[in-house]
């Protein structure tokens, strides 16, 4: 620090604070050699500034640490709230806390004031948001110990609300493996990591180096890693993750407010000073990279928050990024993404405006535009192109090299032609337009002797090779291609790698062959009539896929079962000492004997290897000779009894040539899967009598299964559509479905046979579904179910691609037809449902088309299906005369001329949301202009009642005219309560639920917790109470309804056992609402609705605080409530049995309520919408 200080007078970029800042940090410093440390110690500082809401889940990640000579040091930096208490608490249990106060200071003062009270050997900090893993210390501290490093780095990942996510791809990649004793100079991409709590740093060198924290400044973190990285002799950077990064939910920490002009402020003076750390220490070659890093990595919480940016932020903005752009060389340019420079470079143009006009037009998405070759680059093809050249210079339009780097993935592996391997693989250059550039692929197979020798290779089209590549640019299918590797190059026993080229004019890249998830390695081939063998493995996906060619040593001939004994012939050519079967503490050693030379019986107690088989699901065999382990060969599968010994289909990570025995008593080995009449068959061979019944379990329950026997053949046959309480049958839902008995107490396992393992990828396509026979950990079957898609249609990039095809559509080709679209085409109900069957009663001859996710969806008569992202899906959007939403409408999609676009949003307006709702949940202003952007296009806007108008409001831009028109009409869902059918409704909805005559159904429907929810549209079920019990306590006269919010049915629902009726996934609410006697409500506006019915109303809400303080409200809650509102278990069955007094008393209430909120509601408002809609253009 103080060599920096040297610096500062004649650095005129520095101000005369932020020098008075660092010669106050270099003060307050204390040496080394002025006090001694405790050896082995790890002193943590923690500094506390109001994180009551977090701050015991941190000290408890300390103090359950699994390094225990630690120091927490708990910094109060004048918190005004109770973390003081809590920090008290949990020191008065653990000694080791330590509480330190102080006048508020900073995050920086906080830091500096716990190092002087640190005494240990070794130092770190936290942040009292965030929380660490158990063994992050003691794998830091063994490290430093091991290798007597200056400091040692960790890896971190993002946590919200519980979930986790991994930190961005630049530190996932600098982790990738571990560098210990690295230096800046051998690794300078190690400075991403620039965190300040993810280092532990050795004391003495902290010290040594008088660090500290600038105080007054965010982003202090920058300038002392900086410092540390260009300082230490040697430092260790972990693989693992150990600090859990807390991404608040209030938005509150320096990293969701980066574009504010404080922080540009900060940043600048932060970035320009480690910067110059770098350069004052000679370090040019880390000066470039890191300059590099900041614009890659830094750079992409500013550029796309532009239009964010505001008068005084926006000079400190543009001076960091020239100070940045003219320390970029011409190796770091070329290596810069090209919608990064085009950004930056609009920018320093003065060009502004273009340079939103550029964002809004989607130029921040990474992989949207591709370009051609021009000598060795590829030239982008971006929005707006030709106004951008008008001011940019022609290199920023190029790719970045980086990001044209060649992909090579392995889709599948079989015997070819006569002595030859068959590869199928994908291969493309990343943003080359192969639909349009003139290309050759070649390929090698690579020794590790290093000779390459070039293999046979031919391009193909094949659209489902390139799923899992698609791009919005081109038709990727033109990178499928083949290659021919002879067996007569795999005559010795060596491990190969694929290397991949593809060659454009002048423009070349080479790569690896690597795996990714849609590649199928295939089980061991034979390459020498049984006396050689191939064999293909990969790590990991993305890793490089390995060609094994070997002569198995040993190998299985034959297998059987005599005298409770399960036997195994084996040959191998030297002596062969153990063979086991099963791993870990399950496995067992056979009795090997020597039948003859080169030949060897195992013999395992039966009842061993089906144990093994029980624990492993798959028993695995290994074998012995001397030193030299290994994996027997099997090349086909042998039944002996009811034990099958079979080749393993080669998972991520296994050796080549796997096999293992699997007990197949009392279960079924699957030999085929087929699909007819919307049903699913399984074939296969039952052993044994089957316990009971079966079902397919998934994401759609326990479907009942059929079996039909025939000796030991056996049938199994599962209905892919059902119908449920009484409706209409739908598709099961789309997922995963394994294989159980119906009975709970019993077990059968469905195996997968060979047959069908050595035919993957095994789908079949029939109707609305698409079956893929699958495996799980244990090699059961798994049955995937989805929707039909065709591969010309999967895919990110294909999805684009139709979409950008359904735009240029001519305006002459639309349809008299109506798209209705509900949240995400998860259900047709809702005001849709409402305004589809006005229209068919008046005799509309307007096509009703629903948008659907997949074959679950229940449609009304009359409704025409159109599966959600396919090529359908984006021709209606285009050319449907009316477009009817109750969320905002595709992003992609634009408002055709002449089309009319509905929004009738979904519930009466209570919650906050529109601007003042995505600007508390952090939402970027790129995604902001998005929704004002396709508020513009709503034609009509329906209102429910006068008082939800204004707040309707907060959709569109504030202080503007309305481009379109406001409904206040009422809520069309809301006639269904109203009309004269809702009694013959009720008593139909309690029949198909199975409510007994007499029998009082509660309907207990809680909304969505944002504090269960990671993002916007999912969320964990809230469970208050046991709705069990409540059922149990209330007795045969009562019934439970449980409806969890539409979030919660994407995170995955319960099932509802014993008294509760689980009805989250029930169709229509309306339906719910009648069928009811009483109504357990919260925060939902669903309460407007049950307002209408009379019925008792009860609001249970022991969360209210909780919630919030997460989720305001357009007004306050309380004058929404017309019912008791109820905070405990004990108090809802005292309420629910006192219902019809309870409704009494608070009858007054709930008409003041509908007087006030609901005074349109009358039963007609489809009608009047109806009739401002369709009815003016002839349509109804």
């Amino acid at each position: 620090m103080s060599r920096a200080l040297e610096k500062t007078s004649a650095n005129p970029a520095l101000t005369a604070r932020m020098k008075t800042e660092l010669r106050r940090a270099v003060r307050r410093v204390r040496h080394a050699a002025a006090r001694p440390y405790r050896a082995g110690m790890l002193s943590i500082v923690v500094p506390v500034y109001n994180v009551e809401a977090y701050l015991e889940q941190c000290l408890r990640s300390l103090m359950h640490q699994r390094y225990h000579n630690v120091q927490i040091i708990v910094v109060d930096d004048g918190s005004p709230d109770g973390s003081l208490a809590i920090a008290r608490r949990l020191a008065r249990e653990d000694a080791r806390i330590e509480i330190v106060r102080q006048p508020n200071g900073g995050l920086s003062a906080a830091r500096n004031t716990g190092v002087r009270h640190a005494r240990g050997e070794f130092l770190t900090f936290i942040d009292s948001d965030d929380f660490i893993e158990p063994d992050a210390y003691a794998r830091a501290v063994a490290s430093l110990q091991s290798s007597g490093s200056d400091f040692a780095v960790m890896s971190y990942r993002r946590e919200k609300n519980g979930r986790f996510f991994p930190a961005g791809r630049w530190i996932r990649d600098a982790h990738r493996r571990e560098l210990i004793g690295t230096t800046l100079e051998e690794h300078p991409e190690i400075m991403v990591n620039t965190i300040a709590t993810s280092k532990v740093y050795r004391r003495q060198f902290w010290d040594a180096q008088r660090f500290s924290f600038p105080e007054g400044y965010l982003y202090e973190d920058q300038i002392m890693t900086m410092e540390a990285y260009a300082a230490a002799r040697a430092i260790d950077f972990l693989e693992t993750v150990g600090l859990n990064w807390r991404v608040r939910t209030d938005n509150s920490s320096i990293t969701q407010n980066a574009v504010s002009a404080r922080n540009l402020r900060d940043f600048e003076f932060a970035i320009k000073r480690a910067v110059g750390v770098l350069e004052e220490r000679g370090a040019h070659v880390a000066r470039d990279r890191r300059v590099l890093q900041i614009l890659s990595n830094n750079y992409g919480d500013l550029l796309p928050y532009l239009r964010a940016i505001d008068s005084e932020g926006w000079p400190h903005f543009i001076e960091l990024t020239r100070f940045l752009w003219d320390r970029l060389t011409d190796d770091t340019r070329a290596e810069l993404e090209a919608r990064r420079k085009i950004l930056l470079a609009l920018c320093l143009a003065g060009e502004k405006e273009l340079a939103l006009e550029f964002l809004a037009a989607g130029g921040w998405n990474r992989d949207h535009f591709g370009g051609l070759p021009l000598g060795d680059r590829i030239v982008g093809e971006f929005p707006l192109s030709d106004r951008l050249r008008e001011v940019l210079p022609a290199d920023v339009f190029e790719f970045g090299l980086p990001e044209t780097g060649l992909h090579a993935t392995l889709r599948r592996v079989g015997a070819g032609d006569a002595g030859v391997i068959r590869l199928d693989f994908f291969a493309h250059i990343n943003h080359l337009r192969m639909d349009e550039a003139e290309f050759t692929t070649r390929a090698w197979l690579l020794g590790e002797d290093g000779l390459r020798t070039e293999l046979a290779t031919s391009r193909r089209r094949d659209d489902a090779d390139a799923v899992g590549h698609t791009r919005r640019y081109a038709d990727m299918s033109f990178g499928a291609a083949s290659a021919e590797i002879p067996y007569a190059l795999l005559g010795r026993d060596a491990v190969f790698t694929i290397e991949v080229e593809i060659e454009s004019g002048e423009l070349t890249r080479r790569g690896e062959l690597t795996a990714d998830a849609q590649s199928v390695l295939a089980l061991p081939l034979d390459i020498g009539d049984g006396e050689r063998f191939a064999a293909f493995a990969a790590e990991a996906d993305h890793a490089p896929v390995r060609l094994h060619a070997f002569a198995p040593q040993p190998r299985v001939e034959a297998a059987r079962v005599e005298q409770g004994r399960f036997v195994l012939t084996l040959s191998h050519p030297s002596d062969l000492d153990e063979v086991t079967i099963g791993e870990g503490a399950g496995s067992a050693a056979a009795s090997l004997t020597r039948a003859e030379p080169g030949r060897y019986e195992a013999s395992f107690a039966l009842e061993s290897v089906r144990e093994a088989s029980r624990r492993h699901g798959e028993a695995r065999l290994r074998a012995r000779s001397g030193q030299i382990e290994s994996y027997p060969l099997l090349d086909r599968p042998i039944l002996a009894g009811e034990l099958y010994a079979t080749p393993l289909f080669p998972r991520r990570g296994d050796a080549p040539g796997i096999c293992a025995v699997v007990d197949l008593s009392g279960a079924v080995l699957v030999e085929e899967l087929e699909i007819a009449n919307d049903r699913a068959v399984v074939t296969g061979r039952a052993f044994g009598p089957l316990s009971s019944e079966l079902v397919a379990d998934g994401p759609g329950g326990a479907v009942p299964a059929e079996t039909r026997r025939d000796g030991d053949g056996i049938v199994i046959t599962v209905p892919l559509v059902q119908g449920r309480w009484g409706l209409p049958p739908a598709g099961i839902k789309p997922g995963r479905y394994t294989f159980r008995a119906e009975e709970p107490s019993e077990s059968t396992r469905l195996y997968l046979g060979h047959g069908v393992v050595s035919r993957f990828p095994l789908r079949r396509t029939g109707g609305r579904f698409q079956l893929t026979a699958m495996r799980n950990g244990r090699g059961d079957f798994v049955m995937s179910v989805a929707p039909p898609i065709p591969a010309d249609q999967q895919g990110y990039g294909n999805r684009w691609r139709w979409r950008d095809w359904s735009h240029r559509l001519s305006p002459d080709g639309r349809r008299r037809a109506v798209l209705f679209r509900n949240l995400y085409g998860e259900h047709a109900n809702d005001s849709a449902l409402a305004v589809h069957e006005e229209l068919r009663r008046r005799g509309s001859e307007l096509e009703l088309l629903w948008a659907v996710k997949d074959a679950s969806i229940r449609l009304p008569e009359g409704a025409v299906p159109v599966l959600e992202e396919t090529k359908a899906y984006a021709e209606a959007f285009a050319t449907a005369d009316y477009v009817m939403v109750n969320v905002h409408q595709p992003d992609w999609y634009s408002k055709r001329p002449g089309q009319v676009l509905v929004e009738t949003f979904h519930g009466y307006p209570f919650k906050l949301a529109g601007r003042p709702w995505w600007k508390k949940l952090g939402f970027g202003p790129e995604r902001i202009e998005s929704f004002m952007r396709r508020a513009e296009e709503w034609d009509y806007l329906v209102s429910p009642a006068p008082y939800a108008t204004g707040f309707l409001r907060e959709f569109w831009r504030p202080d503007t005219p309305l481009p379109g028109e406001i409904l206040e009409i009422g809520y069309p869902r809301n006639d269904a309560l109203l009309n004269t059918d809702s009694v013959a409704l009720r008593e139909d909805t309690r029949s198909r639920l199975g409510i007994a005559p007499g029998t009082r159904a509660v309907l207990y429907a809680p909304t969505f917790r944002d504090y269960l929810s990671a993002d916007d549209t999912t969320a964990k079920l809230v469970e208050l109470f046991d709705a069990e019990q409540l059922s149990a306590a209330l007795g045969p006269g009562y019934a439970v309804l449980l409806r969890g919010h539409p979030f919660n049915a994407r995170a995955g629902g319960r099932r509802g056992p014993g008294g509760v009726i689980d009805v989250t996934d029930y169709p229509d609410i309306n339906h719910l609402i009648l069928a009811s006697d009483i109504g357990v409500l919260d925060y939902s506006s669903l309460r407007f609705d049950y307002a209408l019915t009379g019925k008792p109303t009860l609001f249970f809400v022991p969360d209210e605080e909780r919630y919030f303080a997460g989720r305001e409200g357009f007004l306050p809650y309380g004058e929404t409530v017309f019912g008791p509102r109820i905070e405990s278990a004990s108090e809802l069955l005292d309420a629910i049995r006192d219902a019809d007094a309870l409704r009494a008393k608070f009858e007054p209430q709930r008409q003041e309520f509908v007087a006030r909120f609901l005074p349109l509601e009358d039963g007609k408002a489809t009608q009047r919408l109806v009739d401002a809609v369709f009815a003016p253009r002839g349509d109804a």
